[in-house]
């Protein structure tokens, strides 16, 4: 039960809190709800706080800006809010919980308007007092204390103290930023005394909050010191129900990200005699149903082994291997593969071969593979070894071997190669772990350390968290993180993943608890101080997310970019220089330059999720880059820009569920190649834009970083092709001499017709013969087994 608490005690739910303004429900086309008071602004300029519409239902400006009191998220109306065909956005009920404490604060006092990097925080005392030190106006520490005047369940409201020389600063944090038992000691502290009406607002304060184990807490105090209230013990029982509901719905979402025993922990080991019959009813149904899931495969492994024995010796044995794999690695993650064997493995209306052909053909290609015939099956069991073999080894002589071999099979052709692909485990081991080496701290159980072998300026590392009960036949999301140049690899997967806790021997982050995998790459040099903008920073992170695609169960649609400081800002040129590699951007305190600025046409098929404080640096960011964040503000770009009130450079960890409820949207995972490709490129790296490969970028188009300044027209070219009628593929402009076209059915052309190539004046036509060494040498150097292509065009 203990462990279950201190899982539960990781979740925050973010709730609502009373307003100034009407809030509403604002829903995104993306999926996601934003909650707010709605103001309608013409765009992201530092006036943009001071221009104000009539209310969500006039539309009369293109940028809505949706402040619930903590941040303020900035949208394109057009772009991003799905308003329904009565142009009425939902007006919601706002708490009533509004705590207000008193602290000494100046009247009248100098305005920080801006705040530079924070250097020391202390915790806050049991008064709601805590100090902060930042960076002044000449670079001097500056210390000023802050106190709490207003808690409600959404945010505390801090304000500078007379302390701090008569500084005027109103900045907020969420409220579960702060611990909980020290909340509540603040609470008690400056509420004082505890009287009857104040400990009832104090409960009713944390069930707002949904901090359930401290409402039953303070309630219970309560009945101890008022014994003659009525009512008190029937709330008590509505506490518990809310706690039960709470992780009934953590069981699910562990459940669902993959984490199955953990799940099962939760429903089976929790104690129901204090709960509701309905609610006991649905912890039974829950485990119920997650034991019958548990069960299935291996029921349908055991008639598959009943059919393959009912076989010919000489037809069973060479089906046995795979057999054994399959009753090895069947779970809740890989049984949709058989669900065509699951469908008609009893029918008897199919003969015995066709039966067991439709499981192996199910686990090897897919469901919906529909493969029937034994012989194909037999055949596909040798290429996808084969296949396999070819994708882990290093040795030019041994592919051209396994190649040869390959083309002899039956089976071996390329679409039923590029169904086998995705399915495959990885093809190269993650390193092994001393079997002296405990988990511990030091060394997490799940977190590896992977070199990355080159010349000296590209060789690096990378960490890899995995998450609970990772398996890797289920394709997992990935965010791959990049730390500033000060902090570290490691302090990039506790911020994602949680610190490990050694009591109950896991993390209990958000990334742990969701089911993602984290990737924090080694990509700054000794003594670097920002982000240089260089080939060599790219290299060093693609280079560590291949190989971790390679070593890791990966699913390459769901690969988000992320960064905190300037490695927000190298994870933001990284999504905008390589566009068809990320499911979307998530910048947290990254600030655009160079040729971010100029990259605009190359995001508007990234998914940006940008995370800022409104007060950090010498200027305001709207000030500074405002008219960059504007260009994100348009009908084909899905941007969402995220200000904290009051707020300098931070890590803004009170983000992170909002972060991973953004993530897991289905909008947001890489969709197929689109058939239109207009890139903008001023570096020699960026020469790959979906399917379209630039041999060399021309030189004049090229801009050193060390040289930007220095260059006052940028020559910055832009790139177009698309995939017209008639299988045509049209490269009408770029900077590059010779191209690669990498084909496949995904992009839009018919690989059974004849290709036509169109280059300004020139025409080329392709037939595309068949040969399985392009798909899987693209999938080898890219490690995209997801998505790979199957062709290539030279052009000229």
């Amino acid at each position: 039960m203990r462990w279950i608490l201190a899982v539960l005690c990781g979740l925050i739910v973010w709730t609502t809190a009373a307003s100034t303004r009407a809030e509403y429900n604002v829903p995104l086309i993306n999926g996601m709800t934003v909650r707010g008071s709605v103001v309608e602004i013409s765009s992201l300029s530092k006036d943009a706080f001071q221009q104000g519409g009539a209310g969500p239902q006039v539309v009369t400006r293109p940028v809505w800006m949706i402040d619930d009191g903590l941040r303020r998220v900035f949208v394109h109306q057009q772009g991003m809010v799905a308003i329904q065909n009565d142009g009425v956005i939902p007006q919601v009920r706002d708490l009533q919980s509004k705590l207000e404490i008193h602290q000494p604060v100046p009247i009248n006092g100098k305005v920080i308007a801006s705040v530079g990097a924070v250097q020391a925080v202390t915790p806050f005392n049991d008064f709601g007092r805590r100090q902060i030190v930042i960076a002044g106006p000449d670079g001097s520490p500056l210390a000023i204390w802050q106190g709490i005047t207003e808690v409600n369940a959404r945010y505390v409201k801090l304000r500078a103290l007379n302390a701090s020389k008569d500084f005027l600063w109103d900045s907020r944090i969420a409220t579960s930023s702060i611990p909980r038992d020290q909340l509540r000691r603040i609470l008690h502290n400056r509420m004082a005394p505890l009287t009857f009406e104040i400990r009832t607002e104090l409960v009713r304060f944390f069930i707002e909050a949904e901090m359930f184990d401290e409402a039953r807490l303070e309630l219970l105090a309560t009945i101890d010191a008022f014994p003659d209230q009525p009512n008190l013990k029937k709330q008590l029982t509505s506490i518990v129900q809310a706690q039960a509901i709470q992780l009934l719905n953590e069981a699910k979402q562990r459940r669902q990200a993959g984490q199955f025993q953990l799940a099962r922990r939760m429903l089976s080991e929790i104690a129901l005699d204090e709960f509701a019959m309905v609610t006991r009813l649905q912890f039974r149904d829950a485990l119920a149903d997650l034991d019958e899931e548990l069960a299935k495969g291996k029921k349908l492994t055991d008639q598959l082994a009943d059919q393959i024995n009912a076989m010919k010796p000489g037809d069973a044995q060479p089906l046995r291997p795979l057999l054994a794999e399959i009753q090895r690695e069947i779970s809740p993650n890989t049984l949709a593969r058989l669900s065509d064997y699951q469908r008609l493995g009893q029918d008897e209306a199919l003969s015995l071969e066709s039966r067991v052909a439709l499981a192996l053909g199910g686990w090897m290609l897919g469901p919906g593979s529909s493969l029937q015939n034994l012989a194909l099956a037999k055949s596909l069991i040798q290429v996808r070894e084969l296949v396999a073999r070819y994708l882990a080894t290093t040795n030019d002589a041994d592919r051209k071997v396994i190649l040869d071999q390959l083309r002899q099979l039956e089976g071996a052709n390329v679409e039923m190669i590029a169904k086998l692909l995705p399915l495959l485990p990885p093809a190269l081991p993650l390193p092994e772990r001393p079997e002296d080496q405990p988990p511990s701290v030091e060394h997490p159980p799940e977190m590896y350390r992977v070199e990355i072998d080159g010349p000296e300026h590209l060789a690096t590392e990378y960490l890899v968290q995995l998450p609970p009960e990772y398996d890797p036949l289920r394709a997992y999301p990935v965010i791959v993180s990049l730390h500033p140049p000060a902090g570290s690899p490691r302090a990039q997967i506790e911020w994602w993943a949680g610190g490990y806790n050694e009591n109950l021997e896991m993390r209990l982050g958000q990334a742990s608890r969701r089911g993602f995998v984290v990737i924090a790459p080694a990509w700054t040099r000794p003594l670097q101080a920002r982000y240089e903008y260089t080939e060599r920073e790219h290299h060093r992170v693609m280079s560590c997310v291949r190989d971790a695609m390679r070593r890791v169960s990966i699913d390459a649609d769901r690969v988000f970019i992320s960064g905190h400081g300037e490695g927000g800002t190298a994870a933001w040129d990284l999504a905008v220089s390589h566009p068809d590699v990320w499911a979307g951007l998530v910048s947290i305190g990254g600030e655009p330059g160079k040729y971010i600025i100029h990259y605009g046409p190359n995001a508007e098929k990234i998914p940006m999720y940008l995370v800022l404080g409104e007060m950090a640096g010498s200027q305001a960011p709207l000030v500074r880059f405002g008219f960059v964040l504007d260009d994100y503000m348009n009908p084909r770009q899905q941007a969402m820009v995220v200000m904290y009130r009051g707020r300098g450079p931070e890590d803004f960890h009170e983000e992170i569920h909002h972060l991973f409820d953004w993530m897991s949207l289905q909008a947001n995972a890489r969709s197929d190649p689109p058939k239109e490709i207009e890139a903008v490129t001023l570096r020699g790296g960026d020469r790959f834009f979906w399917w379209l490969e630039m041999e060399q970028v021309d030189e004049r188009n090229v801009v050193n970083p060390f040289l930007w300044d220095q260059v006052k027209r940028k020559p910055k070219a832009t790139v177009k092709a698309s995939v017209a009628a008639n299988n045509t593929i049209r490269l009408t402009q770029g900077p590059a001499d010779r191209y690669t076209l990498w084909l496949s059915p995904s992009m839009g052309v018919d690989l059974n017709e004849q290709v036509l190539v169109r280059f300004g004046s020139r025409l080329a036509r392709y037939d595309f013969e068949g040969d399985i060494k392009t798909i899987l040498e693209d999938a080898r150097r890219r490690a995209d087994r997801k998505r790979p292509y199957w062709a290539k065009v030279q052009v000229p």
